[in-house]
């Protein structure tokens, strides 16, 4: 009844956005399935979105005062960023300038992103279409529930990669980690739905067995940070600090210290991709200073697509993984491909995006400390993904923009309103 009833309560506007939300969220939930499929057009329509983020951002800092200020900032930023891959590649021409834009739109999208759906769903009533949101992310949630424990005992899809005996669950997505993502991804809409719905309190515990089935170390850790976090912010709503932060991490890096050392540390790292990525990256900064080789030349998916010569200059293409016949773990880091394609200059751009990001989520007024965890979590899960995927270069990362979009639309929506008051 309550679905039914949120129509009515709804203008029509609110009632194609709430629908627009729901649509959203199933596609970047399915994008990989349809594209192997062969439907293409979710993930063009998904794409296409983001172009629109920068008349996005631009709109919203007209409408709303205290989006100016981090706007100008991120717009900053982010002209640094581009301005130094583009400096890249105009000096080393490593790669022809269609590969290189498409180096360039994967490694901003998600800020793209996040802009054209803050913008999309500002002052969305979330509490009214709850019931809607609800009923679609929890049917998503069980799904991918009840497919992991039949795959577990029925092998339905076949397994990549082993780990202790086990294999790795992935269900219908090309590897793990992208299923490990797209789960997050709904926990996070889970959390966020939770002070409005009884469903999502239940689905949200369930949805720990998915992310633990995939096997992923780093996705262990999520699941470590993420239930302190929603027991400090969510529970005892209370609001971060240094002493929790080091608690947090210090429970992150203790799952997966073993293997980031083996990755990064271990003197067998330089036999490995990751550490190759990473020892390389820092030549590059060095040799390349200030401006790194490029958009699309190192460890993102257009430097894979079309091998680049980066990795023959610096005699990586030795590497198991990074092999020009088969290069399957060359999109296995991020802040080494965002030090090698944009140097120092580069990574201190993204660096000031990232501030602009943590700015949205801690100064402003969210709608409740549940929005706040989401949108935490969110972050949390991208960034221990940059330790082994491309995370916020990654398409799955529009699952993430989507859900903290909505909780800065849902932010700017109580900061106008205190404007009309004081007005």
């Amino acid at each position: 009844m309550a679905v039914f009833r949120s129509y009515k309560e709804l203008s029509v506007r609110d009632n194609l956005r709430c629908a627009l939300l729901v649509l959203f969220l199933y596609a970047v939930i399915f994008r990989e399935p349809l594209e192997a499929a062969g439907f293409f057009v979710v993930s063009d329509v998904i794409d296409l979105t983001a172009a629109a983020g920068i008349p996005a951002l631009l709109w919203m800092a007209v409408r709303n005062r205290s989006w100016r200020k981090p706007a100008v900032i991120g717009g900053v930023c982010l002209a640094v960023f581009v301005a130094s891959g583009m400096a890249g590649y105009s000096v080393c021409r490593y790669q022809t300038l269609s590969v290189t834009f498409e180096g360039l739109t994967a490694s901003v999208q998600f800020f793209l992103w996040l802009c054209i759906f803050a913008a999309l769903f500002e002052g969305l009533p979330l509490e009214r279409c709850a019931a809607r949101l609800s009923v679609h992310t929890c049917a998503m949630s069980a799904l991918f529930v009840i497919l992991t424990v039949l795959d577990v005992q029925r092998h339905l899809w076949p397994r990549q990669i082993y780990r202790n005996g086990m294999g790795s669950i992935q269900l219908f997505y090309g590897h793990p980690s992208v299923m490990a993502a797209n789960a997050a991804v709904l926990l996070v809409f889970l959390l966020l739905l939770i002070p409005y719905a009884k469903f999502p309190r239940v689905m949200a515990l369930l949805m720990a067995y998915p992310l633990y089935m995939t096997l992923r170390i780093r996705v262990w850790g999520f699941i470590a940070v993420t239930s302190m976090l929603v027991l400090w912010t969510g529970v005892l709503k209370k609001k971060m600090n240094p002493v929790f932060v080091l608690a947090a991490g210090a429970a992150g890096l203790a799952v997966g210290w073993r293997r980031l050392y083996s990755y990064y540390f271990s003197p067998y790292a330089l036999m490995m991709a990751r550490g190759q990525f990473a020892f390389n990256g820092l030549r590059i900064a060095k040799d390349r200073f200030p401006f790194g080789t490029g958009f699309g030349t190192f460890g993102s998916r257009a430097a894979q697509a079309w091998y680049s010569p980066v990795y023959y200059w610096y005699e990586m293409y030795h590497t198991p993984g990074l092999d020009p016949l088969w290069p399957s773990f060359a999109c296995d880091t991020f802040w080494p491909m965002i030090l090698g394609e944009t140097g120092w200059l580069g990574l201190a751009g993204y660096l000031g995006l990232m501030g602009v990001l943590a700015y949205g989520i801690f100064a402003q007024k969210t709608k409740g400390a549940w929005a706040y965890t989401a949108a935490l979590t969110a972050v949390v899960f991208e960034l221990l993904d940059t330790t082994g995927n491309l995370a916020f270069a990654d398409p799955s990362a529009a699952g993430f923009a989507l859900a903290i979009g909505v909780v800065w639309g849902m932010a700017a929506r109580e900061t106008n309103g205190e404007e009309a008051v004081r007005a």
